[in-house]
């Protein structure tokens, strides 16, 4: 009898109201990454332990897939995929619907339930939300998207769907497309900086101080067009190329300077953040810049503590 694809925190039989006796095709596990996740509880529809954020998650959403039934394929990601988020990203995802439901969906295949074998000779396969996930084998491990996550418990079934547990969330294309690229602070401007403090213009020294912070903040900048902004950039190099990926499951960061106040060499300002174009509700929060022979430019320590937020952090 097919089930509502219903989610308790009970654990995975409620994902399809599969009895607690339902046996999985395999429940093997992925060489060597799986060694911390219980993929025997979770094949067996006990508590699993291991996969609690992303049930919470489903059932706080309205996301298609509370309403799908079995034949179907589920990539669920591990809690580890989730505690890698810098802090307050999944409270800030979680407050946004249409970002939540959209991330969710996209672990979902409607109407085939699918082993990693099936996947893997597919190559692309098409998600509820109407994203395609792109598969192919790595030795025996089914990989996803070109490396965004792996199969760590593979082609587990129950009760006619097909479950992948993954160690990666994954992104649907058409958040990361949308996302920070605009480094804007007034929506529809292509101009960094161009924010403004308590309805007044800038001036030249805070424009310029806008236009450091903001430029440094956007995850759709190159490292040469961050690194005139940052404080000893060539020895961040490793960081500011890798803040792109970092900053992709959130389908992108930038910010938006509202206030500066210059204090001889020091700036002092504050700003928003934006995660795929959607300011989130953090407030306003600080940062301070610094004034090199006549160049606003982001402090090594403050570029890497707003790094450190987004799980990228600065070599030792």
């Amino acid at each position: 009898m097919r089930t509502r694809l219903t989610y308790a925190i009970a654990g995975i039989a409620g994902i399809v109201g599969v009895a607690a006796s339902a046996a999985p095709a395999s429940a093997g596990t992925a060489p060597d990454e799986a060694a911390a996740v219980d993929c025997a509880a979770i094949a067996a529809g006990l508590e699993a332990p291991d996969i609690t954020t992303f049930v919470e998650a489903v059932d706080s959403s309205s996301a298609q897939l509370l309403e799908a039934e079995p034949p179907l394929t589920l990539f669920i990601p591990v809690n580890t995929a989730f505690d890698v988020l810098p802090d307050g990203v999944l409270d800030a995802i979680l407050a946004d619907e249409a970002m939540l439901t959209t991330l969710l969906d996209y672990h979902l295949v409607p109407g085939q339930s699918l082993t990693t074998a099936d996947l893997a000779e597919a190559g692309s396969v098409a998600t509820i939300g109407g994203d395609a996930i792109e598969f192919a084998l790595d030795g025996e491990t089914l990989v996803l998207n070109g490396g965004q996550a792996s199969v760590i418990c593979p082609d587990i079934v129950l009760d006619d769907a097909s479950v992948q547990v993954i160690d990666s969330i994954l992104q649907p294309p058409s958040l990361a497309g949308g996302g920070g690229g605009s480094s804007s602070s007034v929506p529809g401007s292509s101009t960094p900086g161009s924010s403004v403090p308590a309805g007044a213009a800038f001036d030249a020294d805070q424009q310029a101080v806008a236009t450091a912070w903001e430029t440094v903040t956007d995850s759709s900048r190159t490292f040469d067009e961050q690194a005139p902004f940052i404080e000893n950039a060539e020895a961040l190099r490793a960081t500011i190329e890798g803040y792109p990926a970092a900053a992709e499951v959130v389908g992108g960061i930038a910010s938006s300077v509202k206030s500066v106040t210059i204090d001889g060499d020091t700036a002092s300002i504050t700003y928003t953040l934006a995660f795929n174009g959607t300011e989130q509700p953090y407030g306003e929060l600080p940062a301070t810049l610094i004034n090199v022979d006549g160049s606003w430019i982001v402090p090594q320590d403050e570029y890497c503590g707003f790094q450190s937020q987004a799980r990228n952090d600065c070599p030792a």
